[in-house]
């Protein structure tokens, strides 16, 4: 969270997608950060000539298109090759990210990055270190400042109100 000049509050999301990861199970903000992520599960992006890619970054790369929208019919869009091998990229099958202690919190991070400087999704993101680093200092937050304290200063109130449910796991009582 930033406060700037004009008083404006700022959230990250990339930051705010940690502290979520963090504090309750299985709840993310992006869909970069899942395992798998949400190209072709929770996301399809529809161009102007009609063509369905799985995600925004995927635009343009012809490997990457699922078919036209006019042409072909949701389900089947859904089940071609690369659709299906976007929906199994899991962080249970990147051997980097399985031995990484960090793996199941980064989610294996965007595939696009991965393969377009790889040519292969099967590999780790080239942001591992800097996601390293970033969930390092949000648990130092988180220790030094409290979970509630992350949460208020760290995640916007719309994703506070979805997960107060979750949050009650951390209350204490005397």
């Amino acid at each position: 969270m930033h406060i700037n000049s004009s008083g404006i509050r700022l959230v990250v999301k990339n930051i705010e997608s940690i502290v979520i990861a963090l504090t309750a199970t299985n709840v993310r903000v992006l869909a970069c950060d899942m395992s798998p992520c949400g190209a072709s599960r929770s996301l399809l992006v529809i161009t102007p000539s009609s063509d369905v890619f799985p995600c925004s970054e995927f635009i343009g790369f012809p490997e990457f298109k699922l078919g036209n929208i006019l042409t072909g019919r949701v389900e089947s869009l859904l089940m071609a090759d690369v659709a299906t091998r976007l929906r199994s990229r899991r962080v249970e099958k990147i051997t980097e990210c399985l031995a990484c202690p960090y793996g199941l919190i980064c989610g294996v991070n965007c595939p696009a990055s991965v393969y377009f400087l790889h040519r292969d999704l099967g590999r780790p993101s080239p942001y591992c270190k800097f996601k390293m680093a970033l969930i390092d200092e949000i648990l130092y937050f988180i220790y030094r400042e409290g979970v509630e304290k992350a949460l208020n200063t760290l995640v916007s109130e719309s994703a506070r109100s979805q997960l107060k449910d979750f949050t009650k796991v951390y209350e204490v009582s005397e």
